[in-house]
């Protein structure tokens, strides 16, 4: 089961795949989250809060090959 957030996240704006998964990294002794789309593989940057993370990937642009 896929963990519950504050924030719903929005399916991938390139496949619109929901098969997304929220994942951490340590870098020099940093926390760093980003989302990834299991389905194309397209990832957001990299936020130090996983609220951050969310709120990017939620607002970012569609593509204009997207929205035909």
């Amino acid at each position: 089961m896929k963990p519950a957030y504050k924030i719903s996240l929005l399916p991938c704006p390139f496949c619109m795949g929901d098969d997304l998964d929220v994942t951490r990294r340590t870098y020099d002794s940093e926390k760093l989250f980003r989302i990834k789309c299991c389905k194309c593989g397209s990832v957001s940057g990299e936020y130090d809060n996983i609220q951050a993370a969310i709120i990017a990937w939620n607002n970012r642009p569609i593509p204009v090959e997207a929205e035909l």
